[in-house]
C-alpha cells in the first residue's frame, strides 16, 4: 500500500488533476473538473476516471503516466470521455417511483436524497403492484431490528407506502426502538482541550476548528456560513443550503472569536464541487483521524451544547442555535447536561463554601 507521501509526490506538478486512492478500495483513480459524462446534463464538476492501477509503488507509476496525458489533454481543451472508455449509455426509463424521488428532491437537502434512493432502487426491483405486506417483508430483510437503520428504512418505506396509497402503519409498527446514545460529557474535550488542539492543528485548519468549536456547527456547515458583527458580538449566519436549514448561531465563549481569528474565513483545501452535505462532512471526519485529532468533529458540537447549560442557556434556545428541534434536543443532549448544570451548581456551592 502507498503511503500520503508517496500521492503527494506523485501529484506534484499536475495542474488539472490528481491522483487519489478510490474510496473503499486500494485502487487509484482520477479526479479531475470535468464536463458531463455522455447522455448527462449539467456543469463541470469533480469526477472521477477509473484507471484500474492498484495502490502499490509499481501502479503509481501507471497512474502517473495516466494523469500527465489527462494533465495535458484538460490543458490543450482535448478532454473527451470517448477517449477514456466511456460511451452513452442508452436513455433510461422512466422508473415506476419517480414521482416520489422528484417529491421527496423539493422537500430535502440532497444528502438526506442519497439515504432515500438505495432503498426507493431495492423496492422498485421487487417490480409489479406493491403490497404492505412485501414492503414491511422487505424492511425485515434489509435490517436488524432496534438499528438506525430498521429506522431509515420504515422512514423510507412509510412514505412510499402513503405515496401508492397504501397503508403505512404495518411498516411503521416494526421501527423498533433505536435512539442515538446519549452524550456523555466525560468523552468530550474540555475548553483547555481545545485551545490546545487548536493551536497544533495549523494555520489551514485553525480558522475551521475554532468555527466548530466556538459555534457547534456540524462539519459541512462550515463551508455554508458567513459572519458579521452585531452589537460588537461576531453572528454565525448560517445559510439555508445546510442539513437544518438557516439560524443565527452566537459565539460560546465570545473570547474565543478573537483568540480563534475567526472573523477571518480560511477554508481548508477540501474539494467540495460535486460534494453533498454528508460527504462532505465524511471527508472532514477522515482529515481529522489523518491529523490525529483525539476526538470526531461532531465531539465539537456537543460540547457547544453542554458548554451552553453550562453558561445557563435555556434548552430551547440551545436547540435552536444548533439547529434541533426542541425534542430532538433533549434527547441526545438531556443527560450530559443534567450532569453539567448538577456540576456546575456543586462548584457554585463549593466556592461558597471555601469563602466563609
Amino acid at each position: 500500500m502507498i503511503t500520503t507521501e508517496q500521492l503527494e509526490r506523485a501529484n506534484k506538478g499536475l495542474s488539472h488533476c490528481r491522483i487519489v486512492l478510490k474510496p473503499g478500495y486500494q485502487t487509484l483513480c482520477l479526479k479531475a473538473t470535468l464536463p458531463p459524462k455522455p447522455g448527462q446534463e449539467g456543469k463541470r464538476r469533480q469526477q472521477i476516471i477509473s484507471i484500474k492501477c492498484k495502490a502499490t509503488g509499481p501502479g503509481l507509476k501507471v497512474a502517473k503516466a495516466h494523469a500527465q496525458r489527462l494533465d495535458s489533454e484538460l490543458a490543450l481543451n482535448r478532454f473527451a470521455w470517448e477517449n477514456w472508455g466511456y460511451r452513452q449509455k442508452q436513455a433510461a426509463q422512466s422508473r415506476p417511483l419517480d414521482g416520489f424521488i422528484a417529491i421527496k428532491r423539493s422537500q430535502i437537502q440532497p444528502s438526506s436524497l442519497s439515504l432515500y434512493l438505495p432503498i426507493v432502487g431495492q423496492i422498485e426491483q421487487l417490480g409489479g403492484e406493491l403490497t404492505t405486506e412485501q414492503l414491511v417483508a422487505l424492511v425485515r430483510d434489509r435490517s436488524e431490528d432496534h438499528s438506525k437503520n430498521r429506522k431509515t428504512w420504515c422512514q423510507v418505506c412509510a412514505q412510499v407506502a402513503e405515496y401508492l396509497g397504501l397503508d403505512p402503519k404495518p411498516i411503521r409498527a416494526i421501527a423498533g426502538r433505536y435512539q442515538a446514545k446519549p452524550v456523555n460529557p466525560s468523552d468530550l474535550p474540555t475548553d483547555d482541550q481545545i485551545i490546545e488542539i487548536w493551536e497544533g492543528m495549523g494555520e489551514h485548519w485553525q480558522w475551521f476548528y475554532g468555527m466548530m468549536a466556538t459555534y457547534g456547527l456540524r462539519p459541512h456547515e462550515c463551508f455554508h456560513v458567513d459572519t458579521e458583527v452585531r452589537q460588537g458580538t461576531l453572528i454565525a449566519n448560517v445559510r439555508k443550503e445546510t442539513k437544518t436549514g438557516a439560524r443565527i448561531v452566537l459565539p460560546l465563549p465570545g473570547e474565543w472569536c478573537d483568540r480563534f481569528n475567526l472573523a477571518s474565513k480560511r477554508l481548508p483545501d477540501i474539494i467540495t464541487e460535486g460534494r453533498d452535505n454528508r460527504r462532505l462532512s465524511e471527508r472532514i471526519s477522515l482529515r481529522f483521524r489523518d491529523k490525529q485529532v483525539p476526538h470526531t468533529p461532531k465531539a465539537l458540537r456537543h460540547a457547544y451544547s453542554c458548554r451552553g447549560a453550562r453558561y445557563g442557556i435555556q434548552p430551547d434556545v440551545m436547540a435552536r442555535m444548533m439547529g434541533h428541534s426542541i425534542s430532538v434536543h433533549c434527547k441526545t443532549y438531556q443527560a450530559a447536561i443534567s450532569l453539567t448544570q448538577y456540576q456546575a451548581v456543586f462548584a457554585q456551592a463549593e466556592s461558597l463554601i471555601n469563602r466563609s
